[in-house]
This record gives C-alpha cells, sequence and structure tokens, in this order.
C-alpha cells in the first residue's frame, strides 16, 4: 500500500484562516491532517486496481480448479455406473443360473414324488393282492 495522498495543505490552511480559525490553529490543524495523512496506511486507486486484478486471477484459478474437479468427478461417476452395471448383469446371470438349477432340482423332486407315490400304489395293489389270495384260500 502507498501513503501517498495528494493534500494541498496550503490552500487547507488559507481555508481554514478564512473561516476564522486562528493562524496558530489552522497550522496545527494542517500539520496533525498532513502527519496523520502521511503515516496512514491508505491504499490509493492503483493499490485498489491491483488488488481487484490478483484477486479476479485468483478467482479464475478456483473456477478452472473447480472444472477439474468437476470433470474429475463426472469420470469416476460414469465409472462407477460402469462398473454397477457389470456388477447388475453378472448378479442377474448369477440369478438366472440358480432359478435352472432350482428348477431342475424341482423336477427332480417331482419326479421322485411321483415314483414314490406309484410304489406306494404298486405296493398296496400288490399287498392287497396278496391278502387278497390268502383270504380266498382260507375260504375255500
Amino acid at each position: 500500500m502507498s501513503n501517498v495522498v495528494a493534500f494541498d495543505t496550503h490552500k487547507f490552511f488559507k481555508k481554514l484562516e478564512a473561516s476564522g480559525f486562528e493562524r496558530s490553529n489552522a497550522e496545527g490543524l494542517t500539520e496533525a491532517i498532513q502527519d496523520a495523512i502521511t503515516t496512514a496506511d491508505l491504499a490509493t486507486k492503483h493499490d485498489l486496481k491491483n488488488t481487484e486484478n490478483t484477486l479476479k486471477a485468483e478467482i479464475g484459478e478456483v473456477r478452472s480448479e473447480l472444472e477439474k474437479v468437476r470433470g474429475e468427478l463426472k469420470a469416476d461417476i460414469s465409472e462407477v455406473r460402469a462398473e454397477l452395471k457389470a456388477d447388475i448383469s453378472e448378479v442377474r446371470g448369477e440369478l438366472e443360473k440358480v432359478r435352472g438349477e432350482l428348477k431342475t432340482e424341482i423336477a427332480q423332486t417331482e419326479a421322485h414324488i411321483i415314483r414314490w407315490i406309484v410304489s406306494a400304489i404298486i405296493g398296496t395293489g400288490a399287498i392287497a393282492a396278496a391278502i387278497g389270495a390268502i383270504i380266498a384260500q382260507l375260504l375255500k
């Protein structure tokens, strides 16, 4: 920051005298203001413009970084989406395999039950025939 400020002390002094200040008071006030201005850390228009330009550059850098991060995030999201689709497809394939195995097991179980029922019916018929034969023998 610069402490160069245009201040016309003579003009200020003359205005104070013209408005009724005594010469010693006008001199004292003019010196005090001059000292305050020269020792103050004031920003000039140039300082403000430099700060503005610096801030604009930094904002531009932040925007660029945000765009870069946005692009990286989009790529990451696309990658995760593709991985999820592949995983879902794999799980669907595994489910279809299990479904097929279950259908086969159910069909085998049905066939086993049908064979058992038929065997039971045949066995019952054979027992009934044997009992009938025994009763027929007894009744003779």
